[in-house]
């Protein structure tokens, strides 16, 4: 197997080719699944006890009862995986996904694959109607219900950054947000009434930056002079304009930012292989 040309998946620890496990589930039917993804870098994956964490309240708030097996036994696995540990390429995306099958038996998915981080790397973005709305979801629940936030990825010039109903910004498709505001001199990440996921990336990754979360009209972009996408995986990505408006100070943050951002992820990580030198 090479996988920089496809995904290693376990289904219940096991191949998913060879799995018994039934696809009946209600995942498949109704999106109902609860997701993490992280990074391993190096054999560690990075933001270890807040992705366990995630997963357990999450899967307690969507299903009434925890996982039933730990992220370290999901992972278990990836160690006798000796493909990982001699491939050329030494950082993998992972996605640990739980969901129920029909009678109510929990089930664990967990997909590999090959990951290239492009550091520095920036995008124009613009401001689209957020496309699923909510007032009840906990922040830290990633929910398997995606395909309109990607389909409206997909189908956007630009990358896209969300607003609610009340034209307050949320979100990237796949990343929080923070804005720097020009007279105030604080970082800002947006807020709104209708939930915006917790990030890992922002939550521990920038755990040591001071961030304000308030109200962001859309039509008030041009009072911030840097903005950036953060996400769990890439780090920090700058916004370079949206909707016309530049922001012009991203270079005088990004390198500070990004240092913080490296460290948590040093910090905060576990080691799952030793990798061969």
């Amino acid at each position: 197997m090479n996988l920089a040309n496809q995904k290693l998946v376990l289904l219940d620890s096991e191949d998913l080719s060879s799995s018994a496990a039934s696809f009946e589930n209600t995942a498949f039917y109704w999106g109902k699944s609860i997701f993490t993804t992280g990074l391993i870098r190096e054999g560690k994956l990075s933001f270890y006890s807040a992705h366990e964490e995630r997963l357990e309240k999450a899967a307690l708030w969507l299903f009434g009862q925890e996982p039933g097996v730990s992220l370290e036994d999901v992972l278990k696995p990836l160690t006798e995986k000796t493909i990982l540990k001699k491939e050329r390429s030494k950082d993998y995306k992972i996605r640990v996904t739980f969901f129920e099958n029909m009678e109510g038996r929990m089930h664990h998915l967990l997909e590999v694959s090959a990951f290239e981080s492009v550091k520095r790397s920036s995008c124009s973005a613009e401001l689209v109607t957020c496309p699923s709305l909510s007032v009840s979801r906990p922040a830290f629940v990633k929910l398997g219900s995606y395909a309109e936030t990607l389909r409206v990825r997909r189908n956007s010039e630009n990358e896209p950054l969300f607003y609610d109903l009340e034209n307050n910004i949320m979100e990237g498709a796949v990343a929080n947000t923070i804005l720097f505001h020009r007279e105030k001199r604080e970082w800002v990440t947006p807020r709104s009434r209708f939930t915006i996921v917790e990030g890992l990336g922002l939550k521990v990754g920038l755990s040591d930056l001071k961030v304000v979360s308030d109200f962001i009209n859309k039509d008030n972009v041009d009072q911030f002079s840097a903005a950036f996408f953060v996400n769990s995986l890439r780090g920090l990505t700058p916004i370079t304009s949206v909707d016309g408006h530049t922001f012009r100070d991203n270079e005088n943050y990004y390198n500070i930012l990004q240092s913080k951002f490296d460290r948590s992820c040093y910090d905060t990580s576990r080691v799952l292989w030793q990798v061969e030198k």
